[in-house]
């Protein structure tokens, strides 16, 4: 028997359900299997691949080596498969099995390297450092410190 008011949940997908008959259906469509494969592809490319952050908010990848923005898991596996990004890691210097320094010590603690003017969280001491050299975070950083300036200068 179901208490009135109970509810179910999918973490996939970030949705609550009345009943256990409709997460079962739920789980079973296209849309929640599509979405919990770019979840276990994301896990996967985050063990393995430290040029990379994941802005949660707006579930935007970014590779740190390219300076490229990606809107999902699968689109950043083929760019971290390709030409162009592989080329640039041996411009770089940076090795392993497609041409970028795997993570060492696996997942990181959360927050542990966070960028609080990007609002993002790096998976290595490697990728904050290319994260803290890139256009993005540089162009962020001198947009707020303009800002800082004109806040100031109307006081």
């Amino acid at each position: 028997m179901v208490n009135e008011g109970e509810t179910f949940g999918c973490e996939v997908c970030k949705l609550e359900f009345t009943s256990q008959s409709i997460v079962d259906a739920h789980m079973a469509g296209a849309k929640h299997q599509r979405k919990l494969k770019a979840q276990e592809l994301l896990w996967k490319l985050q063990e393995t691949e430290s040029c990379f952050t994941h802005d949660e908010a707006s579930g935007k990848l970014t590779c740190l080596v390219c300076d490229v923005e990606l809107t999902s898991p699968q689109l950043l596996e083929s760019h971290l498969a390709g030409t162009k990004h592989k080329n640039k890691c041996g411009k770089r210097g940076l090795e392993g099995g497609n041409g970028t320094e795997p993570s060492k010590k696996g997942k990181s603690v959360p927050g542990e390297y966070h960028c609080k003017e990007c609002q993002i969280n790096c998976n290595s001491s490697q990728q904050m450092e290319q994260h803290v050299t890139s256009k993005k975070h540089l162009n962020k950083v001198a947009a707020s410190q303009k800002e800082e300036t004109v806040n100031i200068n109307a006081l």
